[in-house]
């Protein structure tokens, strides 16, 4: 795991998708610390690739594991722990990409991803959320114990407006 690939964003997914499916996007959380870091590494060279700065291994590595310390931390309580790696680079990217990023170090990347845990990352969540509501209650409706349940309903309303 010496060899570090430069992060690239998944193609064709989008942020609800990566919130509703935790297998394909596993959570930073789940991930043992040495592959989470090593994948973050990735993502910290893309950092300094898009900013135009230069970096040595040394430099992915110290980040990488300072980045991967606070987000497992999650001081603010914003599920930083519970995002996806690929949620993670692009919160990172969105943020070099529409903002100013004075330096690539812990503190600037922690806080690109915090402003997504609490902004497109909440969205996405409460998105998700909902998909797999309307999910289960299609699933329900198509089963026989949802039909057996829709039939009594329909059934409770016609007795109690005749009455």
């Amino acid at each position: 795991m010496n060899e570090v690939t430069i992060y690239q964003q998944p193609q064709n997914v989008s942020l609800v998708d990566m919130r509703a499916d935790s297998r394909r996007f596993p959570r930073l959380a789940t991930i043992d610390q040495e592959t989470a870091q090593h994948r973050l590494q990735g993502i910290v060279a893309m950092a300094y690739t898009y900013t135009g700065r230069q970096y040595q291994p040394a430099d992915l590595t110290l980040v990488a594991h300072g980045l991967y310390t606070e987000l497992m931390l999650d001081e603010d309580g914003v599920g930083t722990k519970n995002i996806s790696v690929e949620e993670i680079g692009y919160a990172i990217r969105r943020a070099i990409l529409s903002t100013e990023m004075y330096g690539i170090n812990v503190a600037s990347l922690y806080k690109a991803v915090r402003a997504y845990c609490v902004g497109e990352g909440h969205y996405a969540q409460q998105q998700a959320n909902e998909r797999r509501a309307a999910e289960r209650k299609a699933q329900l409706k198509a089963s026989a114990p949802g039909a057996m349940l829709e039939s009594y309903a329909g059934q409770l309303l016609l007795n109690t407006h005749i009455k």
